[in-house]
């Protein structure tokens, strides 16, 4: 059954699962965690994850604890409530696919952007 002739419910269904998948992607040189400004944190799964900007690259990265802090991606779309979760660090990959760690992911990046711009627009 092709996209073109399913019934529009189960388009719906296929479309909203596909978006819930986080996408692989390559940034050729990912910021240093330490230049990071975080903005809040979150526990998912057996990890602490920090959400976090900066001023060159306006983007919410992420940064887990491995053996050190490093970026293992960024997320999109918070402005328009639908998040994209952008992961660049392919060692990371499983732990993202696994469980429900990658709509946690989301909720929680949701959570942190809305306190900030409350608390920056007051």
């Amino acid at each position: 059954m092709s996209t073109g002739t399913a019934p529009e419910r189960f388009r719906r269904t296929y479309l909203g699962s596909l978006a819930d998948l986080p996408l692989l992607t390559t940034v050729p040189e990912p910021p240093d965690p330490q230049s990071l400004t975080v903005l809040g944190a979150a526990r998912i799964g057996i990890r602490t994850v920090a959400f976090a900007t900066e001023a060159l690259r306006p983007r919410l990265w992420i940064v887990a604890e491995h053996e050190a802090p490093r970026v293992i991606g960024f997320l999109t779309g918070l402005v328009h409530a639908r998040p994209d979760l952008w992961i660049c660090d392919p060692e990371s990959w499983a732990w993202i696919n696994s469980d429900r760690i990658s709509s946690d992911i989301k909720a929680a990046a949701g959570r942190v952007w809305t306190a900030c711009r409350k608390e920056c627009d007051g």
